[in-house]
């Protein structure tokens, strides 16, 4: 499978943040990975620009868009939880 792009990493990154708990980006990374299927290659593949790996990129800007609208929360550096557990705490 290729990596897909941010707008449909966007559900399943939300349906993860909803389980209630505050998740780091590592883990985001590996478990969204595996639910959508990826290959170890496919986790593992740059931008043209070398500069990132595609899949971490994609999701560091579904969460991104997310925050904007008020779904996600950041709660720490390089952690996040939905904007319902974060507001709980």
């Amino acid at each position: 499978m290729a990596v897909p792009d941010f707008q449909t990493v966007m559900l399943p990154l939300l349906v993860l943040m909803g389980d209630g708990a505050e998740h780091g980006l590592a883990e985001v990374f590996e478990t969204l990975g595996d639910r959508l299927g990826l290959s170890p290659e496919d986790k593992k593949e740059l931008l043209p620009s070398e500069s990132d790996v595609k899949f971490d990129n994609r999701v560091r800007w579904a969460a991104f868009y997310l925050r904007k609208a008020g779904l996600l929360e950041r709660t720490g550096r390089g952690k996040s939880a939905s904007q319902n557990v974060a507001s709980k705490s």
